[in-house]
């Protein structure tokens, strides 16, 4: 009796398992995961600064609440990416002055570095699972994005402004690059492309000059009352992309175009701006990251091999070890700055929202494999690059300092993180 007993206890025990995550519930957001996200993210903020690995956390919370809750609908989950994703392409825009890239030559891992990702992940793809060449194409893409928010310690104050400088550009300039080629392989009629293309670039840019004329000059002449006109930067992006969703054509373009516009005019006007994406607007990131833990659950539980681990961290840092090392050819950087720039290439909000949205813009054979492709390999980096970011910024920063007249100090000019 006892013996008949253990095995069917366990086969209990394992199908209920399986039949949770197998067939997750789909639900909308009540009061009670409003309530729970709100508390778990007061409790973040008071602790804080002994937490260098907040988004680790928040996936952790994703991951735990997946197996015994419900998964956010797919509404819920497009609603909040797509709300991240136009407030954070046009800071990322904002971000990138271009002439000061130019000149201070910032642009080897932008350039170079993502060339040779995309060139060997494509590869790596195409060697270890059946996908036409287009389908890891574009199973790359997203992963090409580095997310500086997801490893906060690499911008620490301790380390040489000339490093943490290249990895927020690379950052910027990765993240606007693969969400735009992605829209513009969603596009397939010449006329959508038009329509999806030109306009929205034409559109953006108008507006975005447009509000930073009409800003600063609201501004300067005293017009506007200081708080209230600072606080209200964050709705220009929404109604940039509204407008240019108006017309059905791509909003997503119309941001990215409208940011570096409005960082180019209104330079000044950003600095409330780019406070708002430190202050409030991690959280709304860090949100996402909670839906991520739940539906990558949900999705990996089922569909996660060695192949797919293996892919996963030959992707984070093999490729990207030898994106550097060629990148930084006939340079004279240490072998420890290469180290810290391999280990520091996080995956965050492209691919996450790429993943919530692959099912409205795109349709493949293969898409089931595809996701749980970027799902595994932005899981891995998301569990390992919050964890080991402090500790290795720290040693980095000790080691690099022992050499104060090394490359890695020479003066170079300031732009926001």
């Amino acid at each position: 009796m006892d013996s008949d007993s253990g095995p069917s206890s366990w086969s209990w025990c394992r199908s209920l398992y399986l039949s949770k995550l197998c067939e997750p519930t789909y639900s909308t957001m009540t009061l009670a995961d409003i309530a729970l996200y709100s508390f778990f993210f007061l409790i973040l903020s008071w602790g804080s600064k002994r937490l260098p690995f907040i988004p680790l956390l928040c996936l952790l919370l994703g991951i735990i609440w997946g197996f015994f809750g419900s998964c956010p609908d797919k509404t819920t989950l497009q609603f909040v990416a797509t709300i991240a994703l136009v407030f954070f392409l046009f800071v990322e825009g904002a971000k990138l002055h271009i002439p000061k890239i130019l000149h201070y030559q910032s642009i080897r891992l932008p350039t170079i570095g993502l060339l040779v990702t995309l060139v060997l992940g494509v590869g790596l793809i195409k060697f270890l699972f059946p996908l036409s060449l287009k389908e890891a194409f574009i199973v790359t893409l997203p992963l090409l994005a580095l997310d500086g928010k997801v490893i906060s310690p690499a911008f620490s104050s301790y380390l040489p402004p000339r490093i943490t400088q290249m990895l927020n550009v690379e950052g910027s300039f990765t993240t606007l690059f693969a969400f735009f080629i992605l829209s513009l392989i969603h596009l397939s009629h010449p006329f959508h492309f038009f329509l999806g293309v030109f306009f929205p670039l034409i559109a953006g840019s108008v507006l975005g000059y447009i509000c930073g004329l009409v800003g600063k000059t609201a501004l300067e002449c005293g017009w506007a009352q200081n708080d209230l006109f600072r606080g209200a930067f964050f709705l220009i992006p929404f109604a940039i992309f509204s407008f240019c969703e108006l017309f059905h054509s791509n909003g997503f373009i119309g941001v990215i175009a409208a940011g570096v516009t409005f960082g180019h005019t209104g330079r000044f006007l950003c600095d409330s701006l780019f406070d708002l994406s430190r202050r409030q607007a991690p959280y709304l990131f860090y949100l996402l990251l909670i839906f991520f833990g739940i539906f990558s659950l949900h999705i990996l539980s089922t569909m996660m091999t060695f192949t797919l681990i293996f892919f996963a961290l030959a992707f984070l840092f093999g490729v990207r070890f030898l994106a550097v090392l060629i990148s930084f050819q006939k340079s004279q950087f240490q072998w420890k700055t290469l180290g810290y720039f391999t280990f520091f290439s996080p995956k965050g909000l492209i691919p996450i929202a790429a993943a919530f949205l692959s099912t409205e813009f795109f349709s493949f054979t293969n898409e089931g494999l595809m996701l749980s492709i970027v799902l595994a390999t932005t899981l891995f980096s998301l569990l390992l690059h919050p964890l080991f970011a402090y500790p290795v910024a720290m040693s980095y920063a000790q080691r690099i300092h022992r050499y104060p007249k090394a490359p890695e100090h020479f003066p170079t000019v300031s732009l926001p993180t």
